[in-house]
């Protein structure tokens, strides 16, 4: 038990109300310990009868406060998983410490699936059961993907997934694998990919599917947010960025210029006869030029559109 009590505490130890939390289940978990003893001390004394009769409304108490304070232990860790996740970066990061202090046992890779949906990208790996990942995987490669369902195979039974046999690390052809589909929302994300024991993976599988699920959803949050903060700085029509992000990245361009001491010019496009070209053409054929400007100067500098025909550009060395 101190073992235990240690290692939960290590788990915690980055954030003070789950020390809090993780503090009271320990207390209640010590309280049911001690009933538990002088239940067993009862049933020594007068057998199965006497054992029954010390079970009160007490010992209930205790075992349902720890489930419940065991949950939201559990929930609160889930949600400063994706609170902490900024970016998928921070996800893939985050992801990878907490399955290897989780699962000590086993090894695993993540994996995010490009915007193309035909292939999955390494994004973490830990553990030593598959020491050689392939750093990028077709999606008919992984039965998981391909069915949209968790796939659990071993080397005696089951169909196990290309990527996994490719491994080809030490002790790979003994390993079981588990890999479980990142969906949210209708969409595949990517997957976690693990490998271990058969007995290990089997203890620990529904704590890797919720683990699994909370990552689905962390992602597809960081998605949405990343869609709404390019469309909060970004004009739609000429995909420049907009004056709102001008005014957020004016004060930084100006201060790394002067802490390296480098100029910066400040340039205003103004097109010449847009007026008439959209009066004569239409709309539909201003924004085809607009939209053709906006890429060219895409391709060349920092540009943001400040008008319906006015363009700024911020240069610095």
């Amino acid at each position: 038990m101190p073992e235990i009590r240690d290692h939960l505490f290590g788990l915690v130890r980055d954030s003070p109300a789950q020390q809090a939390r993780a503090k009271a289940l320990w207390t209640s978990i010590e309280r049911r310990q001690k009933q538990i003893e002088r239940t067993l001390a009862r049933y020594r004394e007068g057998g199965l009868p006497a054992a029954q009769a010390a079970i009160n409304q007490d010992v209930i108490a205790s075992s349902t406060a720890i489930r419940r304070q065991a949950a939201a232990l559990n929930n609160a860790e889930r949600e400063l998983l994706a609170q902490r996740g900024q970016s998928t970066h921070d996800s893939a990061k985050l992801t990878n410490n907490l399955f290897a202090t989780l699962f000590p046992d086993m090894g695993g890779c993540l994996y995010f699936l490009r915007n193309s949906q035909d292939h999955a990208e390494l994004a973490a790996q830990w553990g030593d059961a598959a020491p050689v990942p392939a750093g990028m995987i077709a999606v008919d490669a992984c039965w998981a993907l391909r069915r949209g369902q968790p796939h659990a195979a071993d080397p005696r039974r089951g169909t196990r997934c290309t990527h996994c046999t490719d491994w080809g690390g030490q002790g790979a052809e003994e390993a079981s694998d588990l890999c479980l589909p990142l969906v949210a929302q209708g969409a595949q994300l990517g997957l976690p990919s693990l490998s271990g024991s058969e007995q290990i993976l089997s203890a620990h599988r529904d704590i890797i599917e919720a683990a699994s699920e909370k990552l689905s959803m962390a992602l597809a949050n960081l998605s949405l947010q990343d869609r709404l903060r390019q469309q909060s700085i970004r004009d739609p029509l000429t995909g420049l960025f907009n004056r709102r992000y001008l005014e957020e990245s004016a004060t930084r361009e100006l201060t790394r210029c002067v802490r390296r001491g480098l100029p910066l010019s400040l340039l205003m496009f103004d097109i010449d006869h847009f007026k008439s070209f959209n009066d004569v053409h239409g709309h539909a054929g201003g924004d085809a030029v607009l939209a053709g400007f906006g890429k060219l100067l895409h391709a060349l500098y920092r540009a943001k559109r400040a008008g319906r025909n006015r363009v700024d550009i911020a240069v610095g060395n």
